[in-house]
């Protein structure tokens, strides 16, 4: 009697498959289609990226201020500029955090907002 694994008498090419070979078989082809699947989707993606057109250029925004003043003990956390304004989040020595809107050209404070975490 043959064992599953070799073949038997009937012919050389008449192999019987077990069946954990069959399921082993079976997740090798699903797994290679998967990573067939995934390498065509970040070709796709970067001949996507590689082909759009840049994005436009920014304007720079010049601030003209010398200085700004801030109140003492007060430390800057964060800075952005607009040609209209220009905006310095600060921390006192309490932790509490403050958004001082500053003008790019005088320095002088425009408005100020605390900010309130929750």
């Amino acid at each position: 009697m043959p064992t599953p694994a070799q073949p038997s008498s009937s012919g050389p090419n008449d192999w019987t498959e077990p069946p954990q070979l069959r399921t082993l078989r079976r997740m090798v082809a699903v797994l290679m289609a998967t990573l067939i699947f995934g390498v065509l989707t970040i070709a796709a993606t970067l001949v996507i990226r590689i082909m759009m057109e840049s994005p436009p250029e920014r304007e720079v925004a010049t601030i003209a201020a010398d200085e700004i003043v801030l109140p003492k003990g007060e430390e800057i956390t964060a800075v952005g500029a607009t040609p209209n304004a220009l905006t310095v989040v600060t921390r006192d020595a309490a932790g509490m955090e403050r958004i001082r809107v500053f003008h790019p050209e005088s320095g002088a404070e425009l408005s100020d907002m605390m900010v309130e975490r929750r």
